[in-house]
């Protein structure tokens, strides 16, 4: 699959604001922190790596003629987790709905598309790997299904979670496709 993106530095500089607000509401409202599981981040430098993978997805879908319908690339506010089930939704050139959770890593070789485990119960349609090679170029390294998402529960991780190789991703088009014709 391997497709660089590029981000240019106007867009950087959106995402820095963006994560900034995101960060100082989840620190306003959130009490994950509060009862010692993990210590809280000190900035907002996880939001921003998230969120570069996000708009990347974003200018991939747009790129390949899909119509995004719900977007939370601009959001500031935080949510719950039974709240927040996708980062887009969007429909392929079919006219069908897809729910993509994105996920991005600074790992360049062998690297994981890891979700919690809590996240099983509200699970979206696709889930998406990106790493983030430097500060402005992105590869997307492919796409899952939910079904396959959930094969690999990996609890020996610091964080016991679920587990896809970067190997395993496919591209876009051959699950949606796929998908397409077990539809009709």
């Amino acid at each position: 699959m391997r497709t660089l993106i590029k981000l240019t530095s106007e867009e950087l500089e959106q995402i820095d604001l963006i994560a900034k607000a995101r960060y100082e509401n989840a620190k306003k409202t959130s009490r994950q922190y509060s009862w010692g599981n993990k210590p809280a981040p000190k900035n907002h430098k996880r939001d921003i790596l998230g969120l570069c993978g996000e708009w990347v997805i974003k200018k991939y879908l747009q790129k390949a003629g899909m119509n995004i319908i719900d977007d939370s690339t601009r959001e500031t506010k935080s949510r719950k987790s039974k709240d927040d089930c996708w980062d887009f939704t969007f429909s392929d050139k079919e006219l069908n709905t897809w729910s993509l959770e994105v996920k991005t890593t600074k790992t360049l070789m062998h690297a994981h598309l890891l979700i919690p485990k809590h996240r099983r119960k509200y699970a979206s349609d696709l889930y998406c790997l990106v790493k983030k090679l430097n500060k402005e170029t992105f590869e997307i390294c492919g796409f899952i299904k939910k079904e396959e998402a959930f094969e690999i529960y990996n609890k020996d991780r610091a964080s016991p979670c679920y587990e896809t190789h970067e190997d395993l991703l496919l591209k876009l088009n051959d699950i949606i496709g796929e998908k397409n014709e077990k539809r009709k």
